[in-house]
Formats: C-alpha cells, structure tokens, sequence
C-alpha cells in the first residue's frame, strides 16, 4: 500500500518533492533560456545545435542536482561522427532514459509525443530546438513527422526515435512501430 509506505519513509516523500522541484524549476530555466536564444542564435545556426547543447545541459544539470541518482555512461565512441546519418532507436523503459540520452551530449533531434510541445514554455523550448512532434493517432501527422525527421538527417543531424511508439508500462519491450524503419528505408540507411 503506497500510503503505508509513505508513513514508514517519509524521506521518499521529501526526495520526490526535490526531485520535481528541481526537475520543473530547471526545465523552465533552460526551456526559457532557450527561447530567448533562438532569434538570435537562428540566422548563425540553422541546424540550431546549439541550442540543442542548452538541452543537454538541462539533463545534466538534473542528474548533478540529484545525488541519488546514478548514470553511467558507456560507449559513447559508439556515437555517430558529425555529420554521419544515423538513427538512433531506444527502449523506453522510464523517464530517465530521456536524461540519459540527452546526458550523452551528442547531436541529434528527437521524435515525441505532440502532447508535449504543448506544455507552455517546456513545449515551446522543444519547437525552437527543432525536435519532432508527432500525434499518434493521427496519420497525417506521422507522414509529417516522417518528412521532418528525414529533413534533419539530411542536414546530417541524427534522429533519435523509441521503436516502440511509448514509455513501456511492464519493463518488458513492446512491439515495434514502423516509423524508424520507414524513415531508414526512405533514405537507405538501413
């Protein structure tokens, strides 16, 4: 029972409140930052990479303001070259796989759920970095997230997709949509 719990361990009640706390105040502050940035950072940067980094910051910062948690990193000569057209495909077994990728501090941009660009300024920080939206259940809108993601690989920017369309419930992988390997196929780099 979640509410027994809570009365035997009041620390987890603290840790969470920290925790969101730190996670929305930086999300804001970074998602802002960003949107001040992007006139200005637009004419110089298209491919807006910088302010990609800005994001990446964002995840690093919450990892560092959070000292339980723990990532560990490996393999990340495995990362795509500058340039190279690549798409990356991850599980999504939590929340905190968006943090560990952005964590990677690599170039790439990121198809997501639509429902999150419309989160007042967190949303609008994710449309000036130039990351995906894509309504799933809508077709039209999937063809267009496709273009979208082959116009970033094309400008040699890597996509970063989740195969299985969400956050698995279960631990267990779902089944794959096809989304990623159209957009390989598209531009054969399968």
């Amino acid at each position: 029972n979640t509410i027994e719990t809570l009365k035997k361990e009041p620390t987890h009640v603290i840790r969470g409140l920290y925790t969101w706390l730190n996670i929305i105040s930086l999300s804001i502050f970074y998602s802002s930052t960003i949107i001040i940035l992007f006139p200005f950072v637009y004419p110089f940067d298209k491919q807006r990479h910088s302010l990609h980094k800005l994001a990446s910051l964002w995840a690093i910062s919450i990892g560092r303001f959070n000292p339980w948690w723990k990532f560990d990193i490996r393999g990340k000569e495995n990362l795509a070259a500058k340039g190279e057209v690549v798409i990356y495909v991850a599980n999504h077994q939590s929340q905190a796989d968006i943090l560990a990728l952005f964590m990677l501090s690599t170039r790439f941009r990121w198809l997501s759920k639509a429902s999150l660009f419309k989160i007042p300024i967190f949303g609008w920080g994710m449309t000036a970095v130039g990351y995906v939206p894509v309504d799933r259940s809508s077709k039209s809108s999937g063809e267009k997230s496709i273009k979208l993601s082959a116009r970033h690989l094309k400008n040699g920017t890597p996509m970063l997709l989740f195969p299985e369309g969400t956050r698995s419930k279960t631990g267990a992988i779902g089944e794959f949509k096809m989304g990623a390997f159209r957009l390989a196929k598209s531009l054969n780099i399968a």
